[in-house]
């Protein structure tokens, strides 16, 4: 009667002469490997390559792949042998490293730092992740001596009769295989045992199986490759969280106020308002303490506010700011310019009357003292003709500078204008040309 171990060393020379030469995978994150995992249960390595590129070039990124449902995932895939499953493996893994890390990044498992036993702990813990796609990635991301074991490898083990379940029956093992196979060979075996009993998935008999591992074990042929019942594991409940006890404030003392606070005499009593002054309506009792009470609070204030003007305030000076002229520019009016307000000259007219009237004063003075002398009237009265006569000479001469001055200020005045309007103008082109369109 062969052994186990005899059993595994044998099943590893057939593999060998079935010349299955594969090459070892490519260098991936390990998320990357976990996914490809999970597109390699139960396939073959061509079909799990074309399903991995696809989803690498048909979606964005790896949280568009877990936001979407497992028929969309199965349709991108239809090569592998059972593509809801896949999907649903797929979408399940990412879901628990999202919400394990909150991000699509496991790279922090390969530091240097980090255990082999923690790594394949932590992997344990996500949900979805099945006992294929942990193994995997400790042997191909973190060089672990595991092999691989998926539903098509586990039947040729069945066949041979080499399994068994633990003692809380959650998982199938095959014990002595990781010490039959040395850790040099140990990939490439994996390698070999999963492309082999791949290619017999699909076959419900394996017939062809059963001949091949007839010289192992004769009694392979008839032996059953069904797979035993398995209890599945309870998830590991969180420990609550126990929230501390909210204690009871701590009772503040009492603590009376002061009698400086409030007034002792006003408690009590009726408040009536008077253009902005409280009346209190005091009672007739204890007039006399009230009455001291309230010197005393008058003395006080009397001191403070003396002490209060001895400080000397300053000045508040009030500085007047010049009122320069602005220019305000529209489209439809022309630009408005205040102008200081200039004192008017007094007509000519008004000038002229003032002048005229001083003059025929003096006339009608000189007319009276002529006429209180009659003795010497002969004389006076030719003296006085002179004076008139010059009198009115000058009066003309005067008047006439005065015309030519008014007509001077007059042309002044429409000259300024013209030039205020010309100059008006050009501003406001030079404006509208520099106005932004």
């Amino acid at each position: 009667m062969t052994s186990k171990t005899q059993k595994i060393e044998s099943l590893a020379m057939i593999l060998q002469e079935q010349h299955i030469n594969l090459p070892n995978p490519p260098e991936r994150t390990v998320l990357a490997h976990l996914i490809y995992a999970a597109l390699l249960e139960n396939t073959l390595f061509e079909l799990a390559d074309s399903a991995f590129t696809i989803l690498e070039n048909y979606f964005i990124d790896w949280n568009e792949i877990r936001v979407s449902t497992v028929n969309e995932l199965a349709d991108t895939f239809p090569m592998l042998p059972d593509p809801l499953a896949a999907g649903e493996r797929v979408r399940r893994a990412l879901q628990g490293v999202f919400e394990q890390t909150y991000m699509f990044d496991l790279e922090e498992l390969r530091k240097k730092g980090k255990n082999l036993c923690q790594a394949v702990e932590f992997l344990n813990s996500i949900p979805g992740c099945t006992r294929f796609m942990i193994d995997y990635t400790t042997q191909v991301a973190f060089g672990g001596h595991v092999i691989p074991l998926d539903e098509a490898s586990l039947r040729i083990f069945r066949l041979l009769d080499l399994t068994q379940v633990n003692k809380e029956g959650t998982r199938e093992n095959v014990a002595g295989l990781e010490r039959a196979i040395q850790k040099k060979s140990g990939l490439a075996f994996a390698l070999q045992l999963h492309h082999f009993a791949a290619g017999f998935y699909n076959d419900p008999e394996l017939t062809e199986l059963r001949s091949i591992l007839k010289p192992i074990d004769p009694e392979a042929e008839n032996r059953s490759w069904t797979p035993p019942v398995l209890t599945i594991p309870k998830p590991v409940a969180k420990p609550p969280i126990v929230k501390p006890p909210i204690l009871p404030l701590p009772a503040m003392p009492f603590v009376a106020p002061d009698e400086d606070d409030f007034d002792e005499d006003h408690v009590g009593t009726e408040i009536e308002f008077v253009s902005d002054e409280i009346i209190y309506q005091h009672d007739s009792t204890n007039l006399s303490e009230k009455t001291d009470k309230k010197n005393a609070k008058s003395n006080k204030s009397t001191t403070s506010s003396a002490e209060k003007k001895k400080t000397p305030k300053r000045e508040k000076t009030s500085v007047k700011k010049k009122i320069e002229p602005t220019v305000v520019v529209s489209n439809s009016f022309p630009p408005i310019i205040p102008k200081p307000l200039e004192k008017q000259p007094e007509p000519v007219q008004e000038k002229t009357k003032k002048t005229t009237s001083k003059n025929n004063k003096t006339l009608a003075k000189s007319d009276t003292t002529s006429s209180s002398s009659p003795a010497s009237s002969s004389p006076t009265s030719s003296s006085s003709a002179q004076i008139v006569n010059n009198s009115n000479e000058h009066l003309a001469e005067h008047s006439t500078r005065l015309k030519k001055k008014s007509t001077e200020k007059e042309n002044e005045k429409s000259n300024n204008e013209k030039n205020d309007t010309e100059t008006t103008g050009s501003t406001i082109k030079q404006l509208v040309k520099k106005k932004p369109k």
